[in-house]
């Protein structure tokens, strides 16, 4: 059993029904620097994870830490990595290492590629969630009682970015 985020109170999982994804990518720019990011399946990553992801693959692969990025896709249906009513030191440390194990993988496996970046008008894909109330106030992050609500605390941003990156002979 594991605490699900994404609810105003404590949420269980007993089972899955989609497996939860790491990824790591390393790249080294035409300066000779290398960024290693991490990214998972996860609301985000708190800090003593990541801080301690940093010190190890930065002693490992003799990376600057602030070289070294752990984020989230904000998945508010996965398993949470935040301090629970749960015991949860065992997830913790299986995730740990393979986010470890995913990064040395992406460090060994680095070749020239070709990076494209691009951005489209993705309309209603996003929403804010912030909500100004008729009384002036904004709650935090609570869902206020939909009679209360005077409008959102601003406009949702509805650009998609989107990264492709080509490796010639490799995925």
């Amino acid at each position: 059993e594991m605490a699900i985020y994404g609810a105003e109170s404590e949420r269980i999982s007993t089972g899955y029904m989609d497996p939860l994804y790491g990824y790591a990518l390393a790249a080294t720019g035409s300066n000779g620097e290398t960024v290693l990011l991490l990214t998972c399946d996860h609301t985000w990553f708190p800090d003593k994870i990541a801080n301690e992801m940093r010190r190890v693959l930065s002693a490992e692969l003799g990376l600057k830490e602030e070289n070294i990025v752990c984020t989230g896709t904000h998945n508010h249906s996965g398993v949470t990595l935040k301090a629970t009513t749960r015991d949860t030191s065992r997830y913790h440390e299986d995730f740990s290492n393979l986010m470890l194990q995913a990064a040395r993988k992406a460090m060994a496996d680095r070749s020239d590629a070709a990076i494209y970046a691009g951005s489209a008008k993705a309309p209603g894909l996003n929403f804010v969630r912030r909500y100004e109330l008729k009384d002036g106030t904004y709650p935090n992050f609570d869902s206020p009682p939909v009679d209360q609500i005077a409008g959102h605390e601003s406009e949702p941003d509805d650009q998609l970015q989107v990264l492709r990156i080509v490796r010639e002979g490799k995925k």
